[in-house]
């Protein structure tokens, strides 16, 4: 069984929003997921290129 956590990053600048994320996906265990809200636009870009480049899988 897969669970979720939820990490609200609206309005949160870059790069802290990418900060935010590693540090969470770190303490994530193996069977849960990570959901990020995200403003569009240059954070979504940041963020979803240095998803890439950690290798993380994302939707």
């Amino acid at each position: 069984m897969t669970s979720s956590k939820h990490l609200d990053l609206k309005s949160v600048p870059c790069p802290l929003n990418v900060v935010k994320i590693k540090l969470a996906l770190e303490k994530l265990s193996k069977n849960e997921q990570l959901i990020v809200e995200l403003d569009k636009g240059e954070p979504e870009e940041m963020v979803l290129n240095n998803l890439k480049e950690m290798g993380c899988v994302f939707k």
